[in-house]
């Protein structure tokens, strides 16, 4: 090979200036994808987050509601247990009765120890619940067309 030969093409030691601004590019063009990658999954991050926080708090208002509903349903049951408990004076108890609807009646007292039906008459018997001189064994509630008409001891 002749010195001659040698000058014909490129010097593949030589660096030519295309190279470096391709490498340059590359290098960028990289870096920016480098970037989106990273932007992309962040902002994938966040979207799970802010769903996870979205979750927890319409997961906590369920749970709050629950609460409030079974604290209702609680004091409901614990004011229809003292009801059933309770010892009424026999003046007391007509007052409390008198006129009222048979869910008025349940509602103040609880439901009664047994009912008798007699056509569009009810007899509601409650044990152990009014006084006189001492404890009544049972008072009946006379309900004629669904409202209280009498009280016997």
């Amino acid at each position: 090979m002749s010195r001659a030969d040698d000058r014909d093409g490129p010097d593949p030691r030589r660096s030519t200036g295309g190279s470096s601004v391709l490498l340059v590019v590359l290098l960028v063009g990289g870096v920016f994808a480098l970037l989106l990658v990273v932007a992309v999954v962040g902002a994938g991050f966040f979207v799970l987050a802010r769903t996870a926080e979205v979750e927890h708090v319409e997961m906590r208002m369920v749970m709050e509601e629950e609460q409030a509903r079974l604290e209702k349903e609680k004091a409901q049951v614990e004011k229809e247990e003292a009801a059933k408990t309770r010892i009424y004076l026999r003046a007391d108890f007509k007052t409390l009765v008198e006129g009222k609807t048979e869910q008025e009646v349940e509602d103040a007292l609880g439901k009664p120890a047994r009912i008798e039906q007699h056509g569009p008459t009810s007899h509601w018997y409650y044990e152990k619940r009014t006084v006189g001189v001492a404890i009544d064994p049972s008072v009946k509630v006379t309900f004629e067309l669904g409202r209280v008409t009498a009280v016997t001891y």
